[in-house]
């Protein structure tokens, strides 16, 4: 089941799943898994399997996002790196800060602004890099 989530069109993987009864028993746990992710956080105990890869790909959804293994690998120096800003609260918290001047509340929404399109432009691209390696 893991292969399935790190890497599905793996040549390997695809021969396995030609055999009779592993396409179904991997079917079985992928219910098992989603049945597990409806339950809190700490009750569940399927969660392990998607927190030893690198990243987990969804093939139906087309979409792939990095597990904390994942971000800790690709950053090491810079744990905030793959953390988007909230630029709503930022912006807030400028526009009510007293203490700043008319020009420096543009200044600062401007470089929130900025931080936020480069964390998020770097993040679209990796998960676009992933998506091309994994399908």
């Amino acid at each position: 089941y893991q292969a399935q989530l790190g890497m599905p069109k793996n040549k390997k993987l695809l021969k396995l799943l030609q055999e009779p009864g592993v396409k179904a028993l991997v079917q079985r746990v992928e219910l098992d898994v989603l049945a597990d992710r409806k339950l809190p956080a700490r009750e569940q105990k399927l969660r392990h399997l998607e927190e030893e890869l690198y990243f987990v790909l969804d093939e139906r959804g087309h979409s792939v996002h990095l597990t904390d293994q994942g971000v800790e690998t690709m950053s090491p120096q810079d744990p905030d790196l793959f953390i988007v800003p909230d630029i709503s609260h930022a912006v807030h918290e400028i526009e009510h800060d007293q203490d700043l001047s008319a020009q420096q509340k543009i200044e600062r929404r401007r470089a929130v602004e900025a931080e936020y399109a480069q964390k998020s432009e770097t993040l679209h691209i990796i998960h676009k890099l992933l998506q091309a390696h994994a399908l």
